[in-house]
């Protein structure tokens, strides 16, 4: 399982240009199989768009059990949880 420290790419994650980015990373992470840790202490905000356009479209891709299975967010606040639980939902319904 590979770690990701969000902090590293910003506190405030925010702008879409950074949010592909953290895509693409994670994304090649779980393109070589690997599972994945997101630590998210430290971040302060996430826009629900920016956690649609890298949860999202993770959970989207992998579909929902493999998403669940191999990706663990970790230490997030209440209201990160609650953006990157809307960015799934508002990618999922996207078709």
């Amino acid at each position: 399982m590979k770690t990701i420290i969000m902090k590293e790419f910003a506190t405030i994650i925010s702008e879409e240009s950074l949010g592909q980015r953290i895509y693409e990373s994670l994304n090649k992470i779980i393109d070589e199989g690997d599972s994945l840790k997101v630590d998210m202490e430290g971040v302060k905000t996430m826009a629900t768009f920016c956690a649609k356009q890298i949860f999202g479209q993770l959970c989207k891709k992998m579909g929902e059990n493999t998403f669940f299975e191999r990706v663990a967010i970790v230490g997030a606040t209440e209201q990160i949880k609650t953006s990157i639980r809307l960015g799934i939902l508002y990618a999922l319904q996207d078709k």
